[in-house]
């Protein structure tokens, strides 16, 4: 038992390390997952990659990846999808060009903000978990817990909440 205390002391930590100097890190992946970095997809080959904005990253057939954010929060990313990330510096801010996350937002300060966009709508939530797909031309939002807001390309919004 105490092993494997130390060893998930020692992970948090070197994660704690790396958000340091980033606000985004692969915690995890299975599978294969490229990531869009110096205008190229490169395999994702071992966890604690480094994250930036405009990265992109993509999810292949029996494939995941979870994201840790500076913050706290993570998302999961399901198999054949793809996300850009598109802010990280005072905000989060996603993009699901295609497919499925599943997020945990936590540890926003009272002026931040995590949104996940896709081609027709924005999620925008606060301290929440939620499923955000986007298939086809088609967003389905599942709140797990909290409240999360949806709007649409017309500046229509829709609040789902448990």
């Amino acid at each position: 038992m105490k092993t494997k205390v130390l060893i998930f002391c020692w992970f948090f930590a070197m994660f704690s390390l790396l958000l340091e100097a980033s606000d985004a890190v692969v915690a995890n992946y299975t599978g294969k997952v490229l990531v869009w970095q110096d205008n190229k997809w490169k395999n994702i080959t071992k966890k604690g990659l480094i994250l930036k904005e405009k990265d992109k990253i993509k999810t292949l057939n029996k494939s995941k990846v979870i994201l840790l954010f500076k913050n706290g929060s993570t998302i999961i990313i399901g198999e054949n999808s793809q996300v850009t990330i598109y802010e990280l510096l005072n905000n989060i801010s996603l993009i699901l060009d295609e497919g499925e996350i599943r997020s945990q937002v936590i540890g926003l300060q009272q002026n931040q903000t995590f949104e996940v966009k896709t081609p027709i709508s924005v999620a925008s939530v606060r301290g929440t978990e939620f499923i955000l797909s986007h298939i086809g031309n088609q967003t389905e939002l599942i709140v797990v817990e909290g409240k999360v807001t949806l709007y649409d390309n017309s500046g229509n919004s829709y609040s789902k909440s448990t």
